[in-house]
């Protein structure tokens, strides 16, 4: 099937165009980086590994060696297998640069075949890396990519910058996502407000139990909140943009569907710093902050590495509002400031 791939494959496309090549995770950030730049002539091979890659049609095909299963966190034998399969393979030979964003670790797939390496972070860049010794490579690795002027370190959001930056001492580039592919504007004929998704059940409870107490003892006691899942169980951006706003309770530091909505103009309602901080002190409601709480459900109180900066707080202790405060939230929600609206009234 490969051969006839090959065979039906027209590379004069790619041979005569700057080709980048992909195998993500996430279908958004590559979706992003596609619309930016397909309008200039880059062309891409997105063989993505992203559960919703049919959503793009982007789904990974003829792909050899790598696999949904392995492509997380690949053994020595697989990068070595995928690297003797491509080196000399007539798609990878048009290749110019690869391109990491979810893990970013994967571009130590792409070392050996001696192309542009462009690493975006979209999370925390130990994603797959979570083993000391591993994180500890991936960070030689990282350090040894954006030593090569030919590459890029970069992340899309402030926080995965400082968060690089404090383990392996590198100063990123921010390129914060631009989603125009979106393709909509604010154009608000509905009046509910809509609450993203929260990833905390219990504390989402509360919160909309606590809101609406609030709203009835002030003028906005007509205003109508309800989930975003529970009125659209698969949206359309032009869904959202009829909505007069969107509450935020970050379940994680920055996500794509911010990017979106700010994109789209849309005006974003989000806890204050100090509040948020508070919250996530005491109930933790930012539990994708930290890998250890995401995978395993457990609030760590520091990393399994040690840092290279000092006097600051570590970023994975979730025990130490500064390091809540300094590293997790002066961030995205914070770092947006036209049409986000950050309060100490969301009713808690």
């Amino acid at each position: 099937m490969y051969r006839l791939y090959l065979f039906r494959l027209d590379l004069k496309p790619y041979q005569n165009a700057v080709t980048i090549w992909s195998t993500d995770y996430h279908i958004s950030p590559i979706n992003d980086l596609k619309g930016l730049l397909k309008p200039l002539g880059v062309m891409f091979f997105d063989k993505s590994l992203s559960d919703n890659c049919d959503e793009t049609n982007s789904c990974a095909k003829y792909l050899h060696i790598l696999s949904k299963n392995t492509g997380m966190n690949p053994s020595n034998e697989i990068r070595r297998r995928f690297y003797e399969f491509y080196k000399n393979q007539m798609e990878l030979n048009v290749v110019d640069a690869f391109v990491c964003f979810h893990p970013a670790s994967m571009c130590e797939l792409y070392m050996p075949f001696n192309r542009s390496i462009i690493v975006i972070a979209s999370t925390r860049y130990e994603l797959g890396r979570f083993e000391p010794d591993q994180w500890q490579k991936w960070n030689a690795n990282l350090k040894e990519i954006a030593s090569d002027p030919r590459n890029l370190v970069a992340a899309n959001n402030l926080y995965d910058v400082e968060y690089i930056r404090y383990f392996t001492g590198l100063n990123v580039t921010l390129l914060p996502s631009f989603c125009s592919y979106t393709n909509v504007h604010y154009n608000p004929t509905r009046k509910e407000f809509l609450l993203a998704a929260t990833h905390n059940f219990y504390f989402e409870d509360f919160f909309l139990k606590q809101l609406d107490k609030y709203l009835k003892t002030v003028v906005l006691s007509d205003m109508i909140v309800i989930k975003t899942k529970a009125l659209y169980k698969h949206y359309k951006y032009s869904a959202l943009s009829h909505h007069p706003a969107i509450i935020h309770v970050p379940y994680q530091v920055s996500t794509m569907s911010l990017f979106e909505q700010y994109r789209m103009s849309i005006p974003l309602l989000v806890p204050s710093l100090d509040l948020l901080t508070e919250w996530q002190y005491q109930y933790g409601v930012v539990n994708e902050r930290t890998w250890d709480n995401l995978n395993y459900g457990k609030r760590p109180n520091g990393s399994r590495i040690t840092g290279e900066s000092r006097n600051v707080p570590d970023p994975n202790d979730e025990f130490d509002r500064n390091a809540i405060r300094t590293k997790s939230f002066v961030v995205h929600y914070y770092q947006i400031r036209k049409s986000v609206l950050a309060t100490e009234n969301l009713g808690v």
